[in-house]
């Protein structure tokens, strides 16, 4: 159907597809190491972060053997193909992970760009199917605006009311209220960034935890700037925008 329409009637819908496809990223190294640490040790599953089969608790497996009852034996081998599948599904999440967390490490200190693709409901993605800004929580986190802008007179506060809208703890609040509440929340906020694994922890509580971390970090070190309004900050924040390609 978009190959059969004029040029001139889609010239806008590629260009809009162009100027996405020219939006420059790069790694967020700060939260990339962080999570290449847990990820190395084991992982944890509170985070979302793939534990490795040999730290996974599992089901113990009972031999099969001669002498057992029909239905001990039956039981026995429910658990052994339960066991199984669970060890299946643990290393290929810990497989999708490792290869993510790779290709973030191999353009740690690169500026990348994602192609993207129009579907049939005039939906636009991006084309690389494990690392891109559109997954989830962990790889959110790990990416960054290459180019830089001031933050301006009310940049912090659109930082602020982004982090309240990432812990999902505030849904029925005005943006104001959500502001207020960032300010009351400090010290936690603070404390997560600086502190990740060993201090409060208030981060992880989080329902888009490592989003949630990235926004601290980012909320501290402009902050702690010398000017908050002249801080180049990377860091993208959320906007919601519905769409629909007519005819």
């Amino acid at each position: 159907h978009i190959r059969s329409t004029p040029i001139e009637k889609i010239g806008g819908l590629l260009d809009s597809i162009n100027v996405l496809n020219s939006c420059a990223w790069k790694i967020n190294g700060d939260v990339l190491d962080l999570l290449m640490d847990i990820f190395q040790h084991g992982g944890n599953r509170q985070l979302s972060v793939p534990v490795a089969v040999e730290n996974a608790k599992l089901p113990e497996i009972l031999p099969i053997e001669d002498g057992l009852s029909i239905d001990e034996r039956k039981r026995r081998e429910i658990i052994l193909a339960q066991t199984k599948k669970m060890k299946a599904e643990i290393f290929s999440l810990w497989c999708y992970e490792l290869y993510r967390l790779s290709i973030a490490n191999h353009f740690r200190n690169e500026i990348f760009w994602f192609p993207h693709n129009l579907d049939f409901r005039g939906r636009v993605y991006p084309i690389p199917p494990h690392f891109n800004h559109l997954g989830s929580d962990i790889a959110r986190s790990i990416i960054l605006f290459a180019e830089g802008k001031p933050l301006g007179p009310n940049g912090l506060r659109q930082l602020k009311i982004h982090l309240v809208n990432l812990t999902d703890l505030k849904k029925k609040a005005s943006i104001d209220e959500r502001a207020k509440y960032a300010d009351e929340i400090m010290d936690d906020i603070l404390d997560s960034a600086d502190r990740p694994l060993n201090g409060r922890q208030w981060w992880t509580k989080s329902e888009e935890p490592w989003q949630t971390l990235a926004c601290c970090m980012e909320i501290a070190r402009a902050i702690r700037s010398s000017d908050h309004t002249k801080y180049v900050s990377h860091f993208p924040i959320h906007q919601v925008f519905f769409n629909k390609l007519f005819d």
